[in-house]
């Protein structure tokens, strides 16, 4: 009975739903993987890209790295703002190298995860 009227509140709720939360992506992707070295100190370091695919200019685009332990625990989180070659804008077609270097080391992460997103 729960279940059921979970589904027909959906249901009631998603014509509801405003239209600016369904709007795509601004077409920023990664480019190629993400390459993974460890350094002397055992600690990890990630190097990528990535590439505009809109058809317009993209401002505050951030790339995000979250380690977790292998109890599920967030050991370390990292955010880094992508710099184009204007400034904080990467131009449509434009591609932009990112580097991280963390605090963890190898041994200690058991999932990481990365992520694109960028400000409105």
């Amino acid at each position: 009975m729960n279940l059921l009227r979970n589904f027909l509140f959906v249901l009631l709720f998603i014509p509801f739903l405003s239209c600016e939360g369904l709007k795509s992506s601004p077409g920023i992707e990664f480019l190629g993987p993400i390459l993974e070295t460890i350094d002397i100190k055992g600690r990890l370091e990630y190097s990528g890209r990535v590439v505009n695919k809109s058809e317009a200019s993209v401002s505050g685009a951030l790339v995000r790295y979250v380690a977790e332990n292998k109890d599920g625990k967030i050991i370390e989180a990292v955010t880094i703002p992508l710099v184009g070659s204007k400034g904080s804008s990467i131009l449509r077609g434009e591609v932009v190298s990112f580097q991280l270097l963390l605090r963890s080391r190898a041994d200690s992460v058991f999932k990481k995860r990365f992520s694109l997103d960028y400000k409105k």
